[in-house]
């Protein structure tokens, strides 16, 4: 179980999820509940480095993690990539890990991803 101060329970049973707030109890796969739960966490704590990495970390997997390092500059991110192959991926799937880090860090902290070799 997870509380939090916005009177938010969170119960686990089985691949499932209760949800309780302030709409209500709401049953979700854990699949759909966790990612949720990290992003309000998220949100909550004050932005640096570690949350940044942590986030990009979350959102791209431990492989492209290894083969990129990252640094946010204002509300650009800036990833350097280990290789051309890891440059093309990281391009590729700009829109994506944009879409996914505003879900965990909240909306306008990251606007831009620039990709450097």
């Amino acid at each position: 179980m997870i509380r939090s101060d916005r009177a938010r329970v969170l119960v686990c049973f089985g691949a499932y999820v209760r949800w309780c707030g302030t709409a209500g109890p709401t049953v979700q796969p854990l699949a759909q509940a966790i990612p949720r739960a990290l992003a309000e966490l998220l949100r909550d704590t004050p932005m640096s480095p570690g949350k940044v990495e942590f986030a990009w970390k979350t959102v791209v997997g431990p492989a492209m993690e290894r083969g990129t390092s990252i640094h946010l500059e204002g509300r650009k991110l800036l990833v350097e990539a280990r290789t051309a192959a890891w440059a093309r991926e990281v391009s590729r799937s700009s829109h994506l890990i944009l879409k996914r880090m505003e879900r965990l860090l909240g909306p306008n902290v990251v606007q831009e991803l620039i990709v450097r070799l």
